[in-house]
C-alpha cells in the first residue's frame, strides 16, 4: 500500500509496519569553499604570471592577497566591478602622474648637470691656468 502526501514535498512508502520517508531536495549555493580556492588558484596565478621572479615567499604572499580577494569577491558582479573600477582609477593616474613626474625629474637632473658641468669646467680652466705657468716657468729656466 502506497500513500502519497503532497502537503509537504515529502513521499511516505507504507511497507508493514515501518515507514520511510525520502527528501529530494537540490540546494545550489551561491557560493562555496571549492569556489574560493578555484578563484584564489586563479587570482594568484594571474599575479605570479606578471613577475619575472617567483620565489616560495612571493607566491604565498600572493596566494594570501588572492584568497583575501576572493573571500570579499565571492563571485559577486559589482563587487568584479568595483575592483576594476578601483583598477582602472589607479591606471589613469598613473598615465597622468608619470609623465608629468618624468617632466619634473628631467628639469631637476638638467639643472644638476648644468651646476656640474660649471664645476668642470672652472676645474678645467684652473688646470689649464697652471699648465700655463708651468710651461711658461720651464720656458724661462730652459733660457738661463
Amino acid at each position: 500500500v502506497m500513500e502519497n502526501d503532497t502537503s509537504g514535498g515529502e513521499d511516505n512508502v507504507v511497507v508493514g509496519d515501518s515507514t520511510t520517508t525520502t527528501v529530494q531536495e537540490t540546494i545550489y549555493h551561491s557560493w562555496t569553499w571549492t569556489f574560493w580556492f578555484g578563484e584564489t588558484l586563479v587570482m594568484t596565478l594571474f599575479i605570479a604570471n606578471s613577475f619575472e621572479k617567483r620565489s616560495p615567499a612571493l607566491l604565498a604572499l600572493f596566494t594570501t592577497i588572492s584568497g583575501i580577494f576572493a573571500l570579499w569577491l565571492r563571485g559577486q558582479f559589482w563587487r568584479y566591478a568595483t575592483l576594476l573600477g578601483f583598477q582602472g582609477v589607479i591606471a589613469l593616474l598613473v598615465v597622468l602622474a608619470f609623465p608629468i613626474m618624468e617632466m619634473i625629474l628631467e628639469q631637476i637632473v638638467e639643472e644638476k648637470m648644468k651646476k656640474v658641468g660649471e664645476k668642470i669646467r672652472a676645474h678645467d680652466a684652473r688646470l689649464r691656468e697652471l699648465q700655463r705657468k708651468r710651461n711658461v716657468a720651464a720656458a724661462a729656466a730652459s733660457l738661463d
